[in-house]
């Protein structure tokens, strides 16, 4: 075959497979507006009692948010999503599943930002815009994107080469994604607050197998006996 001087695109090759090996999953859904007037108020109280988050904004100082009974409907929502994410990256046995740890809200306002992070101590992650005003997130590709060791100029930025992904969100979108997946929100230069609720998950259930010998039973909080809503 004579070589070209400039690649075709993959589209007008059909001799070229594209194995795509390992992608990164990140799910977007708007709700809606389907939380009741009650837990609309708990969302905002929340925030009533925030701390300066280290990452550039403000938190809530309540880390059980979603605990509350009068977002239980709304919850039991987030959770159907997630648990739809969970089955279907993860393909779990029917003895595998996940649950909500904490959850809390955060406050930009004008000149705030958070800057990139991850989270610890979850499987997969999701944060649900409750108040926007046509904003972003940046996802970044933890192998670096094209070449990784190398900063090839492109002319022209996809899922193959990009270092970072810009997400545009508005009002009741919900992502969701793997926890490990690094994250920030740029400084925001709009006036007007921006409210969002944010939340991890973990294991329940039994991981592994035995014939592997890496079985391991995985115990929730209720089971446990442990109460996380507060009275």
């Amino acid at each position: 075959m004579k070589a070209l001087k400039k690649p075709l695109p993959p589209e007008d090759v059909p001799h070229y497979s594209n194995i795509e090996l390992f992608p990164t999953l990140v799910w977007q859904i708007n709700l809606g507006d389907i939380i009741s007037d009650k837990g609309k108020k708990v969302i905002t109280d929340s925030l009533k009692d925030s701390r300066e988050n280290p990452l550039g904004n403000r938190t809530s100082k309540d880390s059980y948010v979603l605990e509350h009974p009068d977002l239980k409907e709304f919850k039991d929502t987030l959770m159907l999503h997630t648990r739809n994410y969970f089955d279907f990256t993860q393909h779990p046995p029917k003895e595998t599943d996940i649950y909500i740890t904490q959850s809390w809200t955060n406050l930009t306002r004008k000149n705030d930002q958070h800057a990139g992070h991850a989270h610890s101590n979850s499987l997969v992650s999701a944060v649900y815009y409750h108040q926007t005003n046509e904003d972003m997130i940046t996802f970044y590709n933890a192998l670096g994107g094209g070449l990784s060791q190398l900063l090839v100029a492109s002319e022209r930025y996809d899922k193959y080469n990009a270092q970072s992904w810009i997400v545009d969100v508005k009002d009741h979108d919900l992502l969701i994604f793997p926890s490990k997946l690094s994250h920030s929100v740029p400084k925001k230069e709009s006036t007007g607050d921006r409210i969002s609720l944010a939340y991890n998950t973990f294991f329940k259930g039994s991981l592994g197998t035995k014939e592997t010998l890496t079985e391991l039973k995985v115990n929730d909080w209720e089971e446990l006996g442990w109460n996380r809503i507060k009275e």
